[in-house]
């Protein structure tokens, strides 16, 4: 379940404490149902007597710890953000479809 929300954008024109507060609040989320894919994973394990890859346990706890890092990352303390401020990012453009990949917009005719 990756998510790499930023708040560059709107971090400088929001007031951070209700920012951070519905941000934190969306983080928690998603780490609880990693956590509790994870329960589950384990549980089946556990009941079955399946082998424990420990690699793939080790795994989810690597996605768990940047799930933390990241929402810890982005909440910016306030005496380090500019307000009115907006960073120029560098986001390239993406291409949708290929000209030759794209359907004509009417369709024939069939009868």
């Amino acid at each position: 379940m990756k998510d790499d929300s930023v708040l560059a954008t709107v971090r400088p024109i929001s007031s951070l404490p209700d920012l951070y507060q519905q941000f934190f609040g969306y983080r928690l989320e998603i780490l609880e149902k990693l956590v509790g894919r994870m329960r589950a994973e384990y549980d089946f394990v556990s009941k079955t007597g399946a082998k424990f890859d420990t690699e793939h346990f080790k795994g989810r706890l690597v996605e768990a710890q940047r799930c933390i890092q990241h929402t810890n990352d982005e909440m910016v303390p306030e005496s380090m953000v500019r307000k009115g401020y907006i960073e120029e990012m560098n986001i390239p453009n993406a291409i949708v479809a290929h000209p030759e990949e794209t359907r004509s917009a009417k369709r024939q005719r069939t009868e």
